[in-house]
């Protein structure tokens, strides 16, 4: 009886091993740190910011024209006048991207400090001394922008419209003294660089230049007859900024665990 206890005992380990030599080994994962490539982040939707820079006029040369004989000479050149200080203000703007291309519209304002003057002593028939003096109060702009993303670095140039307010006076010694503030219409151009901290966040470097062209001022009376200036007020300006992007969608680069 005990031997065919023993027997059968046997028998069942034996069918458990073959049962068991059949069955799937225990799948085992390990985690990967490689990293799943990801699209780059998307520039596209509204955005809206501030901004903070320098600007400074570009060889402005104060010449007193005399009306004369033969209608209006210039006596001499005194000097230039490079009104230059901060800038600060607001843009807003919308992007369309197709693939890396980045295309946009943005308008900004600015406002403009710094003023600068000169005096200078002029010949005959003006015989006397004249200061003119320059500053300018306020820009807007209104632009278009072409891009190429690098993942999260916008490379981009930017063109179109400028609104400046130049103010210009021009005070001869024992005359009357002239001011003279407008809006000057002009083109725009320049370019920059935009980075992305994330989905919403971007701060940008860029550099405009604006050309206003010459515009003779109104008449004053000195001295020795009738004399005004031409104001030249062409400048540039550089500035960073910080902006939000309204939308945002996924962070831009993250890592994945693949299993």
């Amino acid at each position: 009886m005990f031997a065919k206890y023993v027997c059968t005992a046997a028998i069942c380990l034996n069918a458990g091993a073959v049962l068991a030599a059949d069955l799937p080994l225990r799948p085992t994962f390990t985690p990967s740190t490689t990293p799943f490539p990801l699209d780059p982040p998307s520039w596209a939707g509204f955005y809206a910011g501030v901004h903070l820079g320098y600007g400074s006029t570009l060889d402005d040369k104060v010449g007193i024209h005399h009306l004369g004989q033969g209608g209006w000479t210039v006596r001499n050149v005194g000097g230039n006048l490079t009104p230059g200080g901060l800038a600060g203000g607001i843009q807003v703007g919308y992007n369309w991207q197709s693939g890396a291309v980045v295309f946009g519209i943005e308008a900004d304002g600015s406002w403009l400090s710094g003023k600068s003057s000169f005096s200078g002593v002029y010949p005959a028939p003006i015989g006397g001394i004249v200061t003119t003096s320059a500053s300018k109060g306020a820009a807007a702009t209104l632009r278009t922008r072409l891009g190429y993303a690098f993942g999260n670095v916008l490379l981009y140039g930017t063109g179109g419209l400028s609104v400046t307010q130049v103010k210009y006076m021009v005070a001869p010694a024992g005359g009357v003294a002239m001011s003279a503030t407008n809006a000057r219409l002009a083109p725009v151009m320049g370019g920059g660089v935009e980075y992305a901290f994330d989905s919403n966040w971007t701060a940008r470097i860029e550099g405009l230049y604006t050309h206003l062209g010459a515009r003779r001022l109104p008449a004053t009376v000195a001295p020795g007859g009738q004399v005004t200036t031409i104001e030249t007020q062409s400048h540039w300006l550089a500035r960073v900024g910080v902006n939000y992007r309204f939308g945002g969608g996924a962070p831009a680069t993250a890592i994945a665990a693949r299993f």
